[in-house]
């Protein structure tokens, strides 16, 4: 299993940008802080890291509510809509949620909390129940530390005093909103570098993940989490390189032929334009994703795209284009593909022994500009066409 991530665009930190930043400090009681939560108005955007606390690390923040001792503030980020962003102190909100919840979530769902952009794909409906979306062991209080009197408890094994102390709690919040520049909300990820300066340095996805989340990045999201990612090409969407792929996948789908300049700069545009599906809607999307991708995960694996050493995605991206170049118009698709599966096997070995594609392969990083692709997808997508002619 491995991750991956592209290699032709620059990371430039926007160091000529100046903001103005308006900070708003308020307090707010924990029930409060849950229920916005509950109702998305307090979101997680998908740049901030995996909830990463054990339980007794969880244990000990939740000692301290009880205690009465002070905890750190949370950051957050003040969008147009009145949607407040985390930027900094989603350890601390989920761990409230789920002692709340009463259950501590198990590795796998540890490990995927911020799959998608926001917290919008999980049920936070049941805040005072135990049953619902999250799988795990029963969230007790664990830790040599951890106060006599509800030791080993649950929420719903403390004294009615005591979960009242926890909903009443005050928690001090920082809210900053950008008044300007206003055609962007870069210093968003910029705050959350500097707050969080031993953590790992965002890529250009993960920054325009933040800067345009919405429907559209929730989407790619969700099909970057699809298991025949590790399971077929072995490849998983921990540093964002499969939403990546996929982002890609679908703005030169329908841009062949016209894209030109820039790939950051074009990948950045695409996902603002589409942002809540104003250009492509999600129907039209799922359409074209779910055809091709079928046929990707049937025809190939891992090894197809693994000339070298490691996974070359930009060899998958003009194949998985060219192959939804053939099978979009094609309604009975997965017909169509059982009757020329050998065929399209037989051709695709045409288009790696096609010279223009061998060179492309070889040398991707330096080939990978808007002439090339649309040059590379032409040639594929020709060789590939006979078996539907």
């Amino acid at each position: 299993m491995s991750s991956f991530e592209f290699e032709d665009e620059t990371i430039i930190d926007d160091v000529d940008y100046t903001y103005d930043l308006t900070p708003y400090n308020f307090n707010m009681d924990v029930e409060g802080l849950l229920r916005r939560f509950a109702d998305k108005d307090i979101l997680i955007p998908s740049f901030q890291r995996n909830y990463v606390w054990t339980k007794e690390g969880a244990s000990m923040f939740i000692d301290s509510v009880l205690r009465g001792l002070p905890t750190p503030s949370l950051f957050f980020y003040e969008e147009s809509n009145k949607k407040y962003l985390v930027i900094d102190g989603q350890q601390r909100l989920l761990t409230l949620y789920y002692f709340i919840r009463g259950v501590f979530p198990d590795k796998k769902q540890h490990q995927n909390i911020t799959v998608s952009p926001t917290s919008a794909d999980i049920d936070f409906s049941q805040i005072d129940s135990e049953e619902g979306d999250v799988k795990g062991v029963s969230f007790t209080l664990t830790g040599s530390k951890i106060c006599s009197g509800w030791k080993d408890k649950t929420y719903a094994q403390l004294s009615k005093e005591e979960q009242k102390r926890i909903r009443n709690t005050y928690i001090y919040i920082i809210d900053l909103k950008q008044t300007s520049p206003s055609d962007n909300n870069s210093s968003m990820y910029l705050v959350y570098e500097r707050i969080n300066t031993g953590s790992t340095r965002l890529n250009p996805q993960q920054i325009r993940m933040c800067v345009s989340h919405g429907s559209y990045i929730r989407y790619i999201c969700n099909k970057a989490v699809d298991e025949k990612w590790k399971t077929v090409f072995g490849i998983d969407d921990k540093s964002s390189g499969v939403s990546e792929l996929i982002l890609r996948f679908i703005s030169l789908y329908y841009t062949q032929g016209t894209f030109k300049g820039s790939i950051k700069n074009f990948l950045d545009k695409s996902l603002k334009e589409n942002r809540e599906f104003q250009l492509h809607s999600q129907d039209e999307i799922s359409v074209l994703f779910d055809k091709s991708f079928f046929v990707m995960t049937e025809l190939f694996n891992a090894k197809s795209f693994t000339p070298k050493k490691s996974f070359n995605g930009y060899m998958m991206l003009v194949t998985w284009i060219s192959i939804a170049n053939i099978v979009s118009s094609i309604d009975n698709y997965q017909e169509w593909f059982d009757s020329h599966k050998e065929l399209l096997a037989q051709q695709y070995k045409s288009v790696l022994a096609n010279e223009t594609v061998k060179d492309f392969i070889s040398n991707t990083r330096r080939s990978a500009n808007s002439q090339t692709l649309c040059k590379i997808i032409q040639t594929i997508t020709m060789i590939l066409r006979e078996t539907h002619a």
